[in-house]
């Protein structure tokens, strides 16, 4: 079956890059304006690391592929439809989210055209991680920023009351050894917890196990990802105050950090699991 397979990806290889390649070419205003969109907003960078991961997910499941049977569906020009209209009306009403949308569904489209429903199924989390590549819409990007931003900020004057560092909140302002600290949209967590979302997907869905525990592991990636941020807050809160000519260095090697922060507590979290004998892995290995 898995020769098989090739075999029908070789024999239509060049009709499926012409199916891309008209995509490119259908779909180019929404790719060229999502493009511009990405590069002029520094927070977004994450985005290109994207199909990297698509293409990691889909490298693992290559072999688990072979046991399903690929085939052309006509529930791919349906899609493709369906993600044509979604650019016309994305347009027509300046829905950039909209608008920028149609290019995945139209790449799944051409996907589920010449893969077919069972064998696109065997790719799922792969083309799931796709959607990372959509920025959040304006609105609902601040209507989660503003409550993010109190959060972080209360937080890291509770914590700074711990230490014994005298610290007084007003609003979103951290006003320390009498210098006030802005805690802004570049501090109120946004920034992490979408990159670390798509982090912790591919992570999840790299280990063999448990779909229950995948949900959990995704679920607990965002208060993860507001502590990271608060640790990262606490010593740049301090900077400002106290170290001034250094705070600019530690705010952004803070910001370097959280990721690989996070990771670890994920990494920790399971190991914890283990530790307390839940069942992680779908294979239970019988030790003496």
């Amino acid at each position: 079956m898995r020769n098989s397979i090739r075999k029908r990806i070789i024999e239509r290889q060049w009709v499926i890059l012409l199916y891309l390649a008209l995509g490119v070419i259908v779909f180019k205003a929404p790719i060229v304006d999502l493009f511009g969109f990405v590069t002029s907003n520094s927070s977004l960078g994450y985005i290109f690391t994207v199909p990297l991961v698509f293409a990691y997910l889909v490298w693992l499941r290559k072999d688990r592929s072979f046991s399903f049977r690929g085939r052309e569906s006509l529930a791919g020009p349906v899609v493709l439809v369906v993600a044509v209209a979604m650019m016309y009306v994305g347009d027509a009403t300046q829905l950039r989210f909209l608008f920028h949308m149609s290019v995945i569904v139209a790449f799944i489209a051409v996907a589920l055209t010449f893969l077919g429903p069972r064998l696109m199924l065997a790719f799922l989390p792969a083309f799931v991680v796709l959607f990372f590549m959509i920025p959040l819409p304006g609105n609902v990007r601040q209507w989660l920023a503003i409550p993010l931003q109190k959060f972080a900020t209360e937080v890291t004057v509770f914590i700074l009351g711990i230490l014994g560092v005298p610290a007084i909140q007003t609003g979103n302002l951290i006003e320390i050894n009498g210098i006030a600290v802005a805690v802004g949209e570049a501090c109120d967590g946004m920034r992490l917890v979408i990159p670390l979302a798509l982090v912790i997907f591919a992570f999840v869905f790299s280990l063999p196990i448990r779909s229950h525990l995948r949900i959990l592991l995704i679920l607990v990636s965002v208060p993860v990802a507001l502590l990271c941020n608060v640790v990262r807050l606490v010593p740049t809160a301090i900077a400002f105050g106290y170290f001034p000519s250094h705070a600019n260095q530690i705010h952004d090697v803070g910001g370097w950090m959280m990721i690989p922060l996070a990771i670890i507590l994920m990494s920790g979290f399971i190991k914890l699991l283990t530790w307390l004998d839940v069942s992680v892995s779908r294979w239970r290995l019988v030790t003496a």
